[in-house]
């Protein structure tokens, strides 16, 4: 009986939970809850959220981000409405339109209209204009006649490649200082000579200068490079430069998980915690549960348990909208958070300042011989 689950829970860790389909209902969101709820004592404490008991392990489920709620892009625009400009939720609007799965377009953008349009009405106030009319009656952009669909080049790559290049960041490395300069002539003079100091085995070897001491622990060496590349982290936060200036890279996504929980743990502040919902394509019978897939970590994925503060640094994984600055790799920094969104502002290139929303978008690992689906 579970009542014994609970007690032993008290005192020990449960290694297993016996598996439940989606299709058994109750039991199987009671299932997902025992799986990320640590420490749980009572049904009762399962179903309590800030203080709140709810009347259902699904909607429990639902509230803790463990599954996708049906309504999840509705309230995602809700919260996007309630404390940023119009021109915010139609952007957010548009990435919704592109990369999430929505089936009602018409009643979703019906719902939201007025708020969306809430600056164009102001600024442009017609007796005409009704919420009877077509949207298809309404002045839309021109179709964008640049691109050429017979080229056989991905719309994104065509749109990076069109953005101009800014000339105060062609033009950085004379802005660097006497050291930074001497750093920066050396190592390119070296690149353009191709004479690398090797070892025995061929590896080019690392200036002393610009290595991390190592001492064979290592909680202390991660804790030492942290320190050498990310100093008075804290005081420092607020610094855009500081946090999109330096990085600390690694070869495994296992141990670049690792370090940003590690960093995430050192910003001040309470922690905001974002879980993937995650299944297979064409698993009627459920052989992959959803504990099996939350383990994994493929290439361009986030983790399944994506924890965050304000003020921390955070990179996109994949074009969203490239001519407003939304690119794979582009350096965002988080403002707010809400259960749908997370309020992020661009802190690198000629967008800069820009403040946008990022809603739940389903994302899929390309191809990978690993998984067996």
């Amino acid at each position: 009986m579970l009542t014994a689950y609970f007690d032993v829970n008290s005192i020990f860790q449960v290694e297993r939970v016996i598996s439940a389909h989606p299709a058994e209902g109750e039991r199987y969101f009671l299932r997902v809850l025992l799986n990320n709820v640590a420490g749980a004592t009572s049904y009762e404490h399962l179903r309590t959220i800030d203080g709140m008991l709810l009347p259902s392990f699904h909607e429990d489920t639902e509230r803790r981000g463990l599954i996708e709620e049906d309504n999840t892009l509705d309230e995602c625009l809700t919260e996007a409405t309630l404390f940023q400009m119009p021109s915010s939720p139609r952007r957010l609007f548009a990435t919704i339109l592109v990369f999430c799965e929505l089936h009602d377009v018409m009643g979703l953008w019906k719902k939201h209209y007025d708020a969306m349009s809430e600056d164009y009405n102001r600024n442009h106030p017609s007796p005409d204009l009704s919420m009877g009319k077509d949207i298809r009656s309404f002045p839309l952009l021109d179709i964008d006649h640049s691109y050429d669909d017979a080229s056989h080049i991905p719309h994104e790559i065509f749109e990076e490649a069109s953005v101009e290049q800014n000339p105060e960041d062609v033009l950085l490395c004379d802005s660097l200082n006497t050291k930074q300069r001497s750093a920066y002539d050396e190592i390119m003079a070296t690149v353009y000579s191709k004479q690398e100091e090797v070892n025995g085995d061929g590896n080019v070897r690392i200036l002393d200068e610009i290595c991390v001491p190592y001492y064979g622990d290592a909680k202390k060496d991660l804790h030492t490079l942290i320190d050498i590349i990310f100093p008075d982290l804290n005081a420092n936060m607020a610094d855009k430069d500081y946090i999109t200036t330096r990085a600390i890279l690694s070869t495994r996504n296992d141990w670049v998980y690792m370090i940003n929980m590690k960093m995430i743990d050192m910003f001040q502040g309470g922690e905001t915690v974002y879980h993937s919902c995650n299944s297979a394509v064409d698993d009627p019978h459920n052989y992959y549960p959803s504990e099996f897939l939350n383990s994994l970590t493929p290439n361009g994925l986030p983790p399944h348990v994506l924890k965050l503060k304000l003020g921390c640094p955070v990179i996109l994984l994949r074009n969203i909208d490239p001519a407003n600055g939304l690119c794979n790799g582009t350096r965002l920094v988080v403002r707010g958070f809400r259960r749908n969104t997370i309020n992020v502002e661009i802190v690198v290139g000629q967008h800069a300042g820009k403040r946008v929303f990022l809603p739940r978008i389903p994302l899929c690992p390309s191809y990978d011989k690993m998984f067996p689906f």
